[in-house]
């Protein structure tokens, strides 16, 4: 899934990368964040 956005006239792009309905990465030009889950939650625990 990907989002892009027009802020202040310049283009945003992410890019969401998903496990079933479990977010696991989101990524835009140099940032990426991985979240992290336990084991059958939903919930993220943390975001790295």
């Amino acid at each position: 899934v990907a989002k892009q956005s027009e802020i202040k006239g310049q283009t945003d792009h992410k890019r969401f990368l998903w496990q079933g309905l479990r977010m696991l990465r989101e990524e835009s030009p140099g940032q990426s964040s991985l979240y992290l889950y336990e084991p059958g939650s939903y919930a993220p625990l943390v975001r790295v």
